[in-house]
Protein backbone atom coordinates (compact mmCIF):
# COMPACT_ATOMS: atom_id res chain seq x y z
CA UNK A 1 0.00 0.00 0.00
CA UNK A 2 3.00 2.54 0.33
CA UNK A 3 4.13 1.84 -2.76
CA UNK A 4 1.10 2.47 -4.62
CA UNK A 5 0.81 5.61 -1.91
CA UNK A 6 4.16 6.59 -3.69
CA UNK A 7 3.13 5.81 -7.24
CA UNK A 8 0.17 7.71 -6.74
CA UNK A 9 2.13 10.71 -5.60
CA UNK A 10 4.36 10.23 -8.53
CA UNK A 11 1.29 10.47 -10.94
CA UNK A 12 -0.25 13.54 -9.22
CA UNK A 13 2.99 15.81 -9.63
CA UNK A 14 3.40 14.31 -13.22
CA UNK A 15 0.01 15.32 -13.86
CA UNK A 16 0.58 19.00 -12.54
CA UNK A 17 4.02 19.32 -14.35
CA UNK A 18 2.58 18.81 -17.37
CA UNK A 19 -0.25 21.13 -17.02
CA UNK A 20 1.88 24.04 -15.85
CA UNK A 21 4.18 23.50 -18.91
CA UNK A 22 1.02 22.98 -21.46
CA UNK A 23 -0.50 25.81 -19.78
CA UNK A 24 2.91 28.00 -20.65
CA UNK A 25 3.53 27.06 -24.01
CA UNK A 26 -0.09 27.94 -24.49
CA UNK A 27 0.15 31.33 -22.51
CA UNK A 28 3.61 32.43 -25.06
CA UNK A 29 1.56 30.87 -27.78
CA UNK A 30 -1.48 33.04 -27.31
CA UNK A 31 -0.36 36.28 -25.57
CA UNK A 32 2.95 36.13 -26.03
CA UNK A 33 3.05 37.19 -30.11
CA UNK A 34 4.95 35.41 -32.86
CA UNK A 35 8.52 36.18 -33.27
CA UNK A 36 9.26 38.30 -36.05
CA UNK A 37 12.87 37.92 -36.96
CA UNK A 38 15.69 38.39 -39.75
CA UNK A 39 13.72 41.88 -40.81
CA UNK A 40 15.35 43.18 -43.95
CA UNK A 41 14.52 46.29 -45.92
CA UNK A 42 15.78 46.10 -49.61
CA UNK A 43 15.23 48.05 -52.88
CA UNK A 44 12.27 48.35 -54.68
CA UNK A 45 11.44 48.45 -58.85
CA UNK A 46 12.33 52.18 -58.67
CA UNK A 47 13.41 54.95 -56.15
CA UNK A 48 9.40 55.19 -54.97
CA UNK A 49 9.60 51.90 -53.49
CA UNK A 50 11.15 49.50 -50.97
CA UNK A 51 10.45 45.80 -49.68
CA UNK A 52 9.81 44.52 -46.22
CA UNK A 53 10.67 41.22 -45.47
CA UNK A 54 10.72 39.42 -42.45
CA UNK A 55 10.70 35.27 -41.13
CA UNK A 56 7.85 34.53 -38.60
CA UNK A 57 8.17 30.82 -36.60
CA UNK A 58 4.12 30.30 -37.36
CA UNK A 59 2.32 31.51 -40.80
CA UNK A 60 0.90 34.57 -39.56
CA UNK A 61 -1.93 37.74 -40.61
CA UNK A 62 -0.13 40.57 -41.12
CA UNK A 63 0.86 43.82 -42.73
CA UNK A 64 3.58 46.74 -42.97
CA UNK A 65 2.14 50.13 -41.28
CA UNK A 66 4.68 53.55 -42.96
CA UNK A 67 4.58 56.74 -43.01
CA UNK A 68 6.44 59.80 -42.94
CA UNK A 69 8.42 59.80 -39.80
CA UNK A 70 7.11 62.07 -36.70
CA UNK A 71 6.87 62.23 -33.15
CA UNK A 72 3.96 60.67 -32.84
CA UNK A 73 4.12 57.18 -33.92
CA UNK A 74 1.06 56.23 -33.32
CA UNK A 75 0.45 55.38 -36.81
CA UNK A 76 -3.28 56.32 -36.67
CA UNK A 77 -3.15 57.40 -40.30
CA UNK A 78 -0.18 55.03 -41.58
CA UNK A 79 -0.56 53.52 -44.90
CA UNK A 80 -0.87 50.04 -44.85
CA UNK A 81 1.04 47.14 -47.20
CA UNK A 82 0.13 43.62 -47.20
CA UNK A 83 2.27 40.83 -46.47
CA UNK A 84 2.68 38.25 -48.61
CA UNK A 85 4.02 34.23 -46.64
CA UNK A 86 5.05 31.26 -47.81
CA UNK A 87 6.99 28.17 -45.75
CA UNK A 88 10.52 28.19 -46.33
CA UNK A 89 11.86 25.17 -47.97
CA UNK A 90 13.26 23.44 -45.05
CA UNK A 91 10.00 24.10 -43.22
CA UNK A 92 10.87 25.79 -40.17
CA UNK A 93 9.85 29.26 -40.80
CA UNK A 94 7.70 31.52 -43.10
CA UNK A 95 9.04 33.95 -45.32
CA UNK A 96 6.87 36.92 -45.39
CA UNK A 97 7.27 40.42 -47.79
CA UNK A 98 5.24 43.67 -48.93
CA UNK A 99 6.13 46.14 -50.96
CA UNK A 100 5.96 49.81 -49.32
CA UNK A 101 4.86 51.91 -52.70
CA UNK A 102 4.22 56.05 -53.58
CA UNK A 103 7.69 56.62 -51.51
CA UNK A 104 8.18 60.56 -51.90
CA UNK A 105 12.01 61.42 -52.01
CA UNK A 106 13.99 63.59 -49.99
CA UNK A 107 11.17 62.16 -47.22
CA UNK A 108 12.25 60.36 -44.15
CA UNK A 109 9.91 57.37 -43.34
CA UNK A 110 9.02 55.42 -40.43
CA UNK A 111 7.45 51.68 -40.35
CA UNK A 112 6.85 48.84 -38.52
CA UNK A 113 5.22 45.23 -39.00
CA UNK A 114 1.81 44.05 -37.19
CA UNK A 115 0.45 41.06 -36.69
CA UNK A 116 -2.58 39.68 -35.31
CA UNK A 117 -0.92 40.13 -31.58
CA UNK A 118 2.68 41.33 -32.34
CA UNK A 119 3.96 45.05 -32.98
CA UNK A 120 7.47 45.21 -34.01
CA UNK A 121 9.60 48.03 -33.52
CA UNK A 122 9.89 51.25 -35.38
CA UNK A 123 12.56 51.24 -37.89
CA UNK A 124 13.48 54.13 -40.11
CA UNK A 125 15.16 54.60 -43.28
CA UNK A 126 15.21 58.09 -46.09
CA UNK A 127 14.25 58.38 -49.30
CA UNK A 128 17.43 60.41 -51.58
CA UNK A 129 16.65 62.59 -54.67
CA UNK A 130 15.85 60.77 -57.83
CA UNK A 131 18.59 62.67 -59.85
CA UNK A 132 21.47 63.16 -57.29
CA UNK A 133 21.92 60.06 -54.93
CA UNK A 134 24.90 58.51 -52.84
CA UNK A 135 24.29 54.75 -53.10
CA UNK A 136 26.89 52.45 -51.36
CA UNK A 137 28.81 49.11 -52.55
CA UNK A 138 30.36 46.20 -50.58
CA UNK A 139 32.28 43.36 -51.43
CA UNK A 140 31.82 39.56 -49.99
CA UNK A 141 30.57 39.94 -46.00
CA UNK A 142 30.50 36.22 -46.11
CA UNK A 143 29.47 36.04 -42.43
CA UNK A 144 30.86 32.91 -41.02
CA UNK A 145 33.49 32.51 -43.01
CA UNK A 146 36.36 32.46 -39.97
CA UNK A 147 34.21 31.96 -36.68
CA UNK A 148 30.50 33.32 -36.85
CA UNK A 149 31.07 35.69 -33.83
CA UNK A 150 34.40 36.90 -34.64
CA UNK A 151 32.57 38.11 -38.14
CA UNK A 152 29.15 39.52 -36.85
CA UNK A 153 31.13 41.63 -34.46
CA UNK A 154 33.21 43.04 -37.31
CA UNK A 155 30.17 43.21 -39.61
CA UNK A 156 28.22 45.28 -37.10
CA UNK A 157 31.68 47.68 -36.38
CA UNK A 158 32.14 48.17 -40.60
CA UNK A 159 28.49 49.21 -40.80
CA UNK A 160 28.44 51.88 -38.02
CA UNK A 161 31.39 53.28 -39.24
CA UNK A 162 30.09 53.21 -43.25
CA UNK A 163 27.19 54.74 -41.54
CA UNK A 164 28.95 57.61 -39.83
CA UNK A 165 30.60 59.11 -43.04
CA UNK A 166 27.69 58.49 -45.51
CA UNK A 167 24.61 58.62 -43.48
CA UNK A 168 21.29 57.98 -45.24
CA UNK A 169 22.63 56.48 -48.94
CA UNK A 170 20.04 55.82 -51.36
CA UNK A 171 20.41 51.67 -51.23
CA UNK A 172 23.87 49.65 -50.41
CA UNK A 173 24.54 46.72 -52.82
CA UNK A 174 26.00 43.59 -51.70
CA UNK A 175 27.96 41.99 -54.08
CA UNK A 176 27.69 38.75 -53.53
CA UNK A 177 28.60 35.93 -50.48
CA UNK A 178 26.60 37.59 -47.75
CA UNK A 179 27.16 34.37 -45.73
CA UNK A 180 29.75 31.25 -46.12
CA UNK A 181 27.15 28.71 -46.04
CA UNK A 182 23.72 29.31 -48.40
CA UNK A 183 21.72 27.15 -46.48
CA UNK A 184 23.22 28.40 -42.44
CA UNK A 185 19.94 30.17 -40.68
CA UNK A 186 22.71 31.59 -38.13
CA UNK A 187 25.13 33.45 -40.79
CA UNK A 188 21.86 34.88 -42.59
CA UNK A 189 20.44 36.10 -39.09
CA UNK A 190 23.87 37.62 -38.01
CA UNK A 191 23.90 39.13 -41.48
CA UNK A 192 20.71 40.43 -41.09
CA UNK A 193 21.16 41.62 -37.57
CA UNK A 194 22.75 45.33 -37.76
CA UNK A 195 20.05 48.08 -37.29
CA UNK A 196 21.76 49.65 -40.85
CA UNK A 197 19.90 46.69 -42.56
CA UNK A 198 16.39 48.00 -41.68
CA UNK A 199 17.24 51.14 -42.54
CA UNK A 200 19.00 51.52 -45.55
CA UNK A 201 17.87 49.20 -48.42
CA UNK A 202 19.61 46.30 -49.59
CA UNK A 203 20.26 44.99 -53.34
CA UNK A 204 22.08 41.69 -52.59
CA UNK A 205 23.71 39.71 -55.85
CA UNK A 206 24.24 35.91 -55.74
CA UNK A 207 27.52 34.48 -54.99
CA UNK A 208 28.99 31.30 -55.19
CA UNK A 209 28.48 30.87 -51.40
CA UNK A 210 24.99 31.61 -51.72
CA UNK A 211 24.24 29.19 -54.15
CA UNK A 212 22.88 25.98 -54.56
CA UNK A 213 20.16 26.14 -51.96
CA UNK A 214 16.92 28.58 -51.87
CA UNK A 215 18.03 30.43 -48.98
CA UNK A 216 19.24 33.18 -50.87
CA UNK A 217 15.60 34.35 -53.12
CA UNK A 218 13.71 33.58 -49.22
CA UNK A 219 15.38 36.31 -46.92
CA UNK A 220 15.02 38.82 -49.95
CA UNK A 221 12.08 40.07 -51.36
CA UNK A 222 13.08 41.44 -54.66
CA UNK A 223 12.03 43.36 -57.48
CA UNK A 224 11.70 42.47 -61.36
CA UNK A 225 12.89 39.07 -60.40
CA UNK A 226 12.99 37.46 -64.03
CA UNK A 227 13.15 33.62 -64.73
CA UNK A 228 16.70 34.09 -66.54
CA UNK A 229 19.96 33.20 -65.13
CA UNK A 230 17.69 31.36 -62.67
CA UNK A 231 19.06 28.53 -60.43
CA UNK A 232 18.02 27.29 -56.66
CA UNK A 233 19.69 30.42 -55.38
CA UNK A 234 17.69 32.86 -57.36
CA UNK A 235 17.91 35.23 -60.63
CA UNK A 236 18.23 38.06 -62.50
CA UNK A 237 16.41 40.94 -61.45
CA UNK A 238 16.96 45.06 -61.87
CA UNK A 239 15.38 47.97 -61.12
CA UNK A 240 15.97 51.75 -61.34
CA UNK A 241 16.51 54.80 -59.27
CA UNK A 242 15.64 57.66 -61.40
CA UNK A 243 17.60 57.61 -64.83
CA UNK A 244 20.17 54.90 -63.54
CA UNK A 245 19.49 51.36 -64.05
CA UNK A 246 20.85 48.22 -62.58
CA UNK A 247 21.29 45.50 -63.82
CA UNK A 248 21.80 42.18 -60.99
CA UNK A 249 23.03 38.90 -62.52
CA UNK A 250 23.46 35.79 -61.14
CA UNK A 251 27.20 34.71 -62.60
CA UNK A 252 26.85 31.37 -61.26
CA UNK A 253 25.10 30.81 -64.45
CA UNK A 254 27.48 31.17 -67.21
CA UNK A 255 25.42 31.49 -69.92
CA UNK A 256 25.45 35.09 -72.12
CA UNK A 257 22.21 34.47 -73.50
CA UNK A 258 19.58 34.01 -70.54
CA UNK A 259 21.32 37.19 -69.28
CA UNK A 260 21.20 38.83 -72.71
CA UNK A 261 17.06 38.35 -72.20
CA UNK A 262 17.06 40.19 -68.53
CA UNK A 263 19.32 43.18 -69.93
CA UNK A 264 16.78 43.51 -73.22
CA UNK A 265 13.90 42.84 -70.65
CA UNK A 266 15.26 45.47 -68.11
CA UNK A 267 16.11 48.29 -71.31
CA UNK A 268 12.54 47.58 -72.25
CA UNK A 269 11.00 48.59 -69.42
CA UNK A 270 13.46 51.67 -68.37
CA UNK A 271 14.74 53.30 -71.46
CA UNK A 272 14.97 56.63 -70.77
CA UNK A 273 18.10 55.14 -68.48
CA UNK A 274 20.75 57.43 -68.83
CA UNK A 275 22.82 55.26 -66.66
CA UNK A 276 23.57 51.21 -66.97
CA UNK A 277 25.47 49.38 -64.21
CA UNK A 278 25.89 45.81 -63.87
CA UNK A 279 26.37 43.87 -60.61
CA UNK A 280 27.86 40.47 -60.59
CA UNK A 281 30.10 38.36 -58.34
CA UNK A 282 32.78 36.48 -59.72
CA UNK A 283 35.14 38.70 -60.76
CA UNK A 284 36.22 38.89 -64.59
CA UNK A 285 38.82 41.38 -64.16
CA UNK A 286 40.62 40.74 -61.11
CA UNK A 287 44.39 41.38 -59.68
CA UNK A 288 43.41 38.24 -56.52
CA UNK A 289 44.32 34.22 -56.92
CA UNK A 290 40.93 33.68 -58.81
CA UNK A 291 42.07 35.95 -61.78
CA UNK A 292 43.37 33.41 -64.11
CA UNK A 293 40.83 30.46 -62.98
CA UNK A 294 39.63 28.07 -66.08
CA UNK A 295 36.37 29.18 -64.44
CA UNK A 296 36.85 32.55 -64.47
CA UNK A 297 38.28 32.94 -67.88
CA UNK A 298 35.79 31.46 -69.64
CA UNK A 299 33.00 33.96 -67.89
CA UNK A 300 35.07 36.65 -69.57
CA UNK A 301 34.87 35.03 -72.43
CA UNK A 302 30.90 35.04 -72.24
CA UNK A 303 30.43 38.16 -70.41
CA UNK A 304 32.41 41.24 -71.89
CA UNK A 305 30.69 40.83 -75.47
CA UNK A 306 27.80 40.72 -73.52
CA UNK A 307 28.68 44.12 -71.44
CA UNK A 308 30.10 45.74 -74.78
CA UNK A 309 26.73 45.34 -76.36
CA UNK A 310 24.53 46.86 -73.97
CA UNK A 311 26.86 49.44 -73.34
CA UNK A 312 26.91 49.14 -69.56
CA UNK A 313 29.12 52.21 -68.22
CA UNK A 314 29.86 50.31 -64.76
CA UNK A 315 30.37 46.73 -63.29
CA UNK A 316 30.76 46.33 -59.67
CA UNK A 317 32.04 42.75 -58.59
CA UNK A 318 33.50 40.89 -55.63
CA UNK A 319 34.58 36.86 -55.21
CA UNK A 320 38.28 37.86 -55.05
CA UNK A 321 38.50 39.90 -51.86
CA UNK A 322 41.07 42.65 -53.29
CA UNK A 323 40.62 45.65 -54.47
CA UNK A 324 40.86 45.92 -58.32
CA UNK A 325 39.98 48.31 -61.11
CA UNK A 326 40.46 48.73 -64.67
CA UNK A 327 40.35 51.86 -67.12
CA UNK A 328 37.55 51.96 -69.32
CA UNK A 329 37.57 48.86 -71.81
CA UNK A 330 36.12 47.66 -74.67
CA UNK A 331 36.87 43.84 -76.52
CA UNK A 332 38.65 43.29 -73.89
CA UNK A 333 41.26 45.96 -74.44
CA UNK A 334 42.06 49.29 -72.75
CA UNK A 335 40.42 52.58 -73.99
CA UNK A 336 43.12 55.04 -73.09
CA UNK A 337 41.47 58.59 -71.45
CA UNK A 338 43.01 61.59 -72.15
CA UNK A 339 42.59 62.84 -68.26
CA UNK A 340 43.57 60.29 -65.36
CA UNK A 341 40.75 58.63 -64.00
CA UNK A 342 38.55 60.38 -65.80
CA UNK A 343 36.37 58.29 -68.44
CA UNK A 344 34.03 59.35 -70.67
CA UNK A 345 30.86 57.87 -71.28
CA UNK A 346 30.02 55.38 -74.45
CA UNK A 347 33.83 54.81 -74.82
CA UNK A 348 33.83 51.47 -72.92
CA UNK A 349 33.57 49.87 -68.90
CA UNK A 350 35.25 50.40 -66.48
CA UNK A 351 35.19 47.03 -64.21
CA UNK A 352 35.72 47.18 -60.42
CA UNK A 353 36.61 44.68 -57.90
CA UNK A 354 35.76 45.72 -54.00
CA UNK A 355 37.20 44.14 -51.36
CA UNK A 356 36.12 42.44 -48.24
CA UNK A 357 33.48 44.49 -46.60
CA UNK A 358 33.61 42.43 -42.90
CA UNK A 359 37.32 41.22 -43.23
CA UNK A 360 36.29 37.93 -42.74
CA UNK A 361 38.51 36.86 -45.51
CA UNK A 362 41.19 38.42 -47.55
CA UNK A 363 43.38 36.96 -50.43
CA UNK A 364 47.07 37.83 -51.89
CA UNK A 365 47.31 39.66 -55.14
CA UNK A 366 48.43 38.09 -58.01
CA UNK A 367 52.38 38.30 -58.39
CA UNK A 368 52.29 38.00 -62.20
CA UNK A 369 51.87 41.54 -63.69
CA UNK A 370 48.02 41.57 -65.50
CA UNK A 371 47.92 44.68 -68.00
CA UNK A 372 44.01 45.53 -66.69
CA UNK A 373 44.38 46.23 -63.32
CA UNK A 374 45.31 50.10 -63.30
CA UNK A 375 45.13 50.32 -59.64
CA UNK A 376 45.27 47.56 -57.01
CA UNK A 377 45.05 46.74 -53.07
CA UNK A 378 45.69 44.33 -50.86
CA UNK A 379 46.04 46.16 -47.73
CA UNK A 380 44.30 43.26 -45.87
CA UNK A 381 41.99 45.99 -44.54
CA UNK A 382 37.84 46.28 -45.20
CA UNK A 383 36.59 48.64 -47.71
CA UNK A 384 33.19 50.26 -49.19
CA UNK A 385 33.15 52.29 -52.14
CA UNK A 386 30.36 55.02 -52.62
CA UNK A 387 28.81 55.65 -55.77
CA UNK A 388 27.58 59.52 -56.66
CA UNK A 389 25.29 60.01 -59.15
CA UNK A 390 24.55 62.86 -60.84
CA UNK A 391 23.11 64.68 -64.20
CA UNK A 392 26.69 65.11 -65.06
CA UNK A 393 29.07 62.13 -64.20
CA UNK A 394 29.37 59.18 -61.76
CA UNK A 395 31.66 59.60 -59.48
CA UNK A 396 33.18 56.50 -57.84
CA UNK A 397 34.87 56.53 -54.18
CA UNK A 398 36.75 53.60 -52.33
CA UNK A 399 37.54 53.66 -49.10
CA UNK A 400 39.41 52.00 -46.13
CA UNK A 401 36.54 51.59 -43.75
CA UNK A 402 38.98 51.98 -40.69
CA UNK A 403 40.05 55.09 -41.39
CA UNK A 404 38.60 56.53 -44.35
CA UNK A 405 41.63 56.83 -46.19
CA UNK A 406 40.64 56.83 -50.46
CA UNK A 407 41.97 54.00 -51.73
CA UNK A 408 40.95 54.56 -55.21
CA UNK A 409 38.64 57.08 -57.13
CA UNK A 410 36.90 57.76 -60.53
CA UNK A 411 34.87 59.49 -62.60
CA UNK A 412 32.70 58.56 -65.65
CA UNK A 413 31.58 61.46 -67.00
CA UNK A 414 28.89 62.22 -69.51
CA UNK A 415 29.83 62.80 -73.59
CA UNK A 416 28.29 66.28 -73.70
CA UNK A 417 29.69 67.53 -70.24
CA UNK A 418 32.00 70.67 -71.07
CA UNK A 419 32.86 71.46 -66.84
CA UNK A 420 35.59 69.81 -65.20
CA UNK A 421 32.84 67.23 -63.69
CA UNK A 422 35.32 66.43 -60.58
CA UNK A 423 34.42 70.11 -59.06
CA UNK A 424 31.32 69.23 -58.60
CA UNK A 425 31.22 65.83 -56.60
CA UNK A 426 30.51 65.35 -52.79
CA UNK A 427 32.21 62.72 -51.35
CA UNK A 428 33.22 61.69 -47.49
CA UNK A 429 36.65 62.45 -47.59
CA UNK A 430 39.41 64.52 -50.69
CA UNK A 431 42.29 63.60 -49.64
CA UNK A 432 43.67 63.05 -52.80
CA UNK A 433 46.97 62.15 -51.97
CA UNK A 434 45.55 58.90 -50.03
CA UNK A 435 44.91 57.44 -53.45
CA UNK A 436 46.50 53.98 -53.91
CA UNK A 437 47.80 53.20 -57.57
CA UNK A 438 49.03 50.02 -58.65
CA UNK A 439 50.48 48.82 -54.46
CA UNK A 440 52.38 45.99 -54.58
CA UNK A 441 51.27 43.74 -51.49
CA UNK A 442 52.80 40.69 -49.67
CA UNK A 443 51.51 37.47 -50.47
CA UNK A 444 49.90 35.18 -47.83
CA UNK A 445 50.86 31.89 -47.72
CA UNK A 446 49.12 28.43 -48.82
CA UNK A 447 45.89 30.72 -49.28
CA UNK A 448 43.01 28.85 -50.38
CA UNK A 449 39.07 29.49 -50.42
CA UNK A 450 38.32 29.21 -47.09
CA UNK A 451 41.24 30.48 -45.70
CA UNK A 452 41.32 33.72 -43.71
CA UNK A 453 44.69 35.76 -44.10
CA UNK A 454 44.98 39.27 -41.60
CA UNK A 455 42.25 40.68 -39.74
CA UNK A 456 41.42 43.71 -40.43
CA UNK A 457 42.48 46.67 -39.33
CA UNK A 458 39.87 48.18 -38.07
CA UNK A 459 41.00 48.69 -34.65
CA UNK A 460 43.22 51.58 -35.43
CA UNK A 461 41.88 55.29 -34.44
CA UNK A 462 39.50 56.43 -36.51
CA UNK A 463 40.54 59.80 -37.95
CA UNK A 464 37.77 62.60 -38.24
CA UNK A 465 38.07 63.56 -41.41
CA UNK A 466 34.51 62.89 -43.44
CA UNK A 467 33.34 66.32 -45.04
CA UNK A 468 29.86 64.26 -45.41
CA UNK A 469 29.95 63.62 -41.93
CA UNK A 470 30.32 67.37 -40.71
CA UNK A 471 28.00 68.17 -42.88
CA UNK A 472 25.46 65.63 -41.49
CA UNK A 473 26.21 66.32 -37.73
CA UNK A 474 21.99 66.62 -37.14
CA UNK A 475 21.44 63.62 -38.92
CA UNK A 476 24.32 61.61 -37.15
CA UNK A 477 22.73 62.99 -33.68
CA UNK A 478 19.07 61.30 -34.76
CA UNK A 479 20.45 58.24 -36.45
CA UNK A 480 19.16 55.30 -34.69
CA UNK A 481 22.78 52.84 -33.36
CA UNK A 482 23.45 49.69 -34.97
CA UNK A 483 22.11 47.15 -32.07
CA UNK A 484 21.19 43.20 -33.31
CA UNK A 485 17.34 42.61 -33.46
CA UNK A 486 15.25 42.58 -30.55
CA UNK A 487 14.43 39.21 -30.47
CA UNK A 488 11.43 40.25 -28.04
CA UNK A 489 8.55 41.50 -30.24
CA UNK A 490 6.34 44.08 -28.82
CA UNK A 491 2.74 43.25 -28.05
CA UNK A 492 -0.94 44.48 -28.23
CA UNK A 493 -2.55 45.87 -25.64
CA UNK A 494 -4.69 42.01 -25.41
CA UNK A 495 -1.12 40.59 -24.51
CA UNK A 496 -0.62 42.38 -21.61
CA UNK A 497 1.00 41.06 -18.77
CA UNK A 498 -1.96 41.17 -16.74
CA UNK A 499 -3.61 38.94 -18.94
CA UNK A 500 -1.11 36.03 -18.68
CA UNK A 501 -0.98 36.69 -14.76
CA UNK A 502 -4.59 35.69 -14.81
CA UNK A 503 -4.41 32.73 -17.16
CA UNK A 504 -1.07 31.21 -15.18
CA UNK A 505 -3.56 31.80 -12.34
CA UNK A 506 -6.22 30.00 -13.55
CA UNK A 507 -3.99 27.18 -14.77
CA UNK A 508 -1.91 26.58 -11.60
CA UNK A 509 -5.30 26.33 -9.73
CA UNK A 510 -6.50 23.75 -12.43
CA UNK A 511 -3.38 21.76 -11.49
CA UNK A 512 -3.84 22.41 -7.61
CA UNK A 513 -6.96 20.83 -8.04
CA UNK A 514 -6.54 17.49 -9.95
CA UNK A 515 -3.72 17.11 -7.24
CA UNK A 516 -5.83 16.95 -4.58
CA UNK A 517 -8.47 15.13 -6.59
CA UNK A 518 -5.86 12.31 -7.81
CA UNK A 519 -4.47 12.69 -3.49
CA UNK A 520 -8.08 11.92 -2.13
CA UNK A 521 -9.23 9.13 -4.48
CA UNK A 522 -9.09 5.85 -2.17
CA UNK A 523 -6.22 3.37 -2.61
CA UNK A 524 -7.23 -0.66 -3.28
CA UNK A 525 -5.37 -3.00 -2.26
Amino acid sequence: MKLKSISKNIISLFLSLTILIMSLLLVTKVFGGVQIKDVVLTIGANHSQKIVTFYTDDKVNAEVEYQPASFEDDFKNAKKATVSSYQNSKKTAYTNSATLSNLSTNTEYEYRIKTDNTVSKIYKFTVQDKDNFIFLAIGDPQLGATGINLNANAWIKNLDKIENSVPNPAFMISLGDQVNTSDSDEEYSEFLAPEFMKSVALAPVIGNHDDDTPDFSEHFGLPNVTPYGKNAAGSDYYFAWGKTLFLVMNANINDAETHRQMMNEAISKYPDSEYKILCFHQSIYSAGIHATEPGILSKRENFVPLIDEFNIDLVLMGHDHIYTRTPQMKNNQEVKSEVKNLYKQGNGTVYTTLNSSSGSKFYPAKLTPLDYAKVKDQSYRTNYTTVEVTPKALYITTYATSDNKIIDKFIIEKQNTSSNAEDNSTKPTENENNTVENQDSKPVENSTENQTTKPDESSKKEQNISKNTENNNTKNNEKTKLIKDDKTPKTSPKTSVQSQVVFLIVAILSASTILVAVRKAPIKD
